[in-house]
């Protein structure tokens, strides 16, 4: 059995490593290159966003301009116009203060990436609900169109055009859920590193 002094020994060396590790700051450079290459990250997929948008309100005004041969209602394409634009503008507005994130203080570096992972919660969730919108809204069409007419496309067209519809939306519900997970993940992350900072 050992002697107690040699007991008392262990444990205060086990302290004193315990407090040498709890005194450990948390990896503050690591943070800010990761902010940046989320920057850049979000830039890409911000100009991603404007070009589809700018595709899709294209498209929209070519099939106005087909007169008679539109193959969805006016008033269907002047609402996924209005979407597009809102839904757009909205998610930029969301992100409108989250471009810079130059010399930062640690506590408000670590508040900045914290708010800029729940906006990008809020932009993927409404995303996926509009995607489930518009998807449920051009099924009511082609139903509606083949039941009752005027018949603009065919109906293995409009099949088509729901089932692609109908993978988009389970692709960008798919997408949301992986991207939830990892951004609930790093908001507990973040939360840590802020009490890691505060204890310091």
């Amino acid at each position: 059995m050992k002697p107690e002094t040699d007991m008392f020994d262990e444990w205060a060396d086990l302290q004193s490593v315990w407090q040498v590790q709890a005194a450990v700051a948390p990896d503050l450079p690591g943070l800010r290159r990761e902010v940046e290459r989320r920057l850049r990250r979000m830039r890409v997929v911000c100009a991603l966003e404007v070009l589809v948008a700018f595709v899709a309100l294209g498209n929209c005004t070519r099939a106005l301009l087909m007169h008679d041969r539109v193959p969805l209602p006016v008033p269907m394409i002047i609402a996924f116009m209005a979407l597009i634009l809102g839904y757009t503008s909205w998610a930029l507005w969301q992100r409108r203060r989250q471009w810079l994130a130059v010399a930062l203080a640690p506590h408000a570096l670590i508040e900045f990436e914290r708010a800029r992972t729940l906006t990008s919660l809020r932009i993927w969730r409404v995303s996926t609900w509009l995607a489930l919108g518009v998807w449920i809204a051009l099924t009511v069409n082609a139903i509606h169109a083949m039941q009752n007419g005027p018949v603009r496309l065919p109906a293995y067209t409009w099949l088509i055009v729901v089932g692609l519809n109908a993978w988009v939306v389970l692709a960008s519900a798919a997408l949301g859920w992986w991207l939830g997970r990892r951004r609930r993940q790093r908001l507990r992350r973040l939360q840590a590193m802020q009490q890691e900072l505060q204890a310091n």
